[in-house]
């Protein structure tokens, strides 16, 4: 029955609740509409996991911040009353409610524009749902399969505590499944100054998170036989070309990276800028005469060196 829940409004919209699911959402969690406004306002789609009776997704949805919400609990209680409030504010073409352990049952073809949450907050296990993830197996699991979820240019918005863990903890997971942190925020309304939301991305392709490692220095040279150089991913290089060919050559490399054009005069050296290349092989041709002078192939980290070709280290020269 409807009267053994509590409720709580937020602009007309009632959202029923049992003192027992919520864990904090009426309260700091509300948190979330000041800040959801400020940083991404309006959200198509918006994903609340761990929302136990629905507080911050509700309220989002009532403040006119997201167009379609998505709840999820592991426990079947919470799903219930979710459920109760999608019923009795007839939200049921504007609101889904699953009973999931994370993603494990969220339909794959769902995408988000935005994901909330104020998960459990610390990695020990005392029983409680509410408060505890072991081990962090949810922010892992979580953090690992997101990206699949989420629509182009989406964020995700954590509502975390440094008593359990502080931003740092979380950096690693994100990287693992293909995010990035944006910022770690604290916010000065919060009576609980222990809490902080930690704003992460999916990263776009072939972007470098964090700072490269310091540019190493590397010799190309271009000899008849061209030769063939391997490079690290991630890494910036910096040197020189040597050209040993007996006449000036007009370097261009092709592919995606047309239009970068480097002139080389007879036996000369000249000087390169500062450069990192995407993962995969880049043809060097001479502009002049249209012939492959040289091949570049850049690794991903973990793969192993090709037989026969140059390494990118200092000291190394072709073969």
């Amino acid at each position: 029955m409807l009267g053994e829940y509590r409720v709580t409004a937020y602009k007309g919209l009632e959202v029923l609740w049992d003192p027992e699911l919520d864990g904090g959402g009426q309260a700091f969690g509300q948190d979330f509409v000041p800040i959801v406004s400020q940083l991404f306002g309006h959200a198509a789609r918006v994903y609340e996991p761990c929302a136990g009776c629905g507080f911050i997704g509700f309220s989002l949805l009532a403040h006119g911040l997201c167009s379609h919400l998505v709840l999820s609990d592991v426990n079947p209680r919470s799903v219930e009353v979710m459920r109760r409030t999608v019923e009795r504010n007839n939200l049921a073409d504007r609101v889904d409610v699953f009973l999931s352990d994370g993603l494990s049952q969220i339909p794959a073809d769902l995408r988000f524009d935005l994901v909330v949450s104020n998960p459990p907050w610390y990695p020990s296990d005392n029983g409680s749902l509410i408060a505890c993830d072991p081990g962090w197996a949810f922010h892992r699991a979580f953090y690992g399969g997101i990206a699949a979820y989420l629509a182009p240019g989406a964020s995700l918005l954590f509502q975390e505590n440094s008593g359990g863990g502080e931003h740092t903890v979380f950096l690693p997971m994100l990287a693992a499944g293909g995010l990035s942190a944006i910022q770690s925020l604290r916010y000065a309304a919060d009576v609980h100054p222990a809490n902080y939301f930690l704003w992460s991305k999916p990263l776009a392709a072939r972007l470098i998170p964090g700072r490269l490692a310091p540019a190493e220095e590397i010799a190309f040279e271009l000899t008849p036989a061209p030769a063939r150089y391997e490079l690290q991913f991630g890494q910036e290089y910096r040197g020189i070309i040597v050209n040993r060919l007996g006449r000036p050559v007009e370097l261009l490399l092709t592919g995606e990276e047309q239009g970068v054009c480097l002139p080389v005069g007879q036996d000369s050296v000249a000087v390169l800028p500062t450069f990192t290349l995407p993962p995969g092989e880049h043809h060097v041709r001479d502009g002049h005469t249209g012939a492959a002078v040289m091949t570049i192939l850049v690794r991903e980290h973990g793969e192993e060196p090709s037989a026969g070709a140059v390494s990118d280290r200092p000291e190394a020269s072709p073969t």
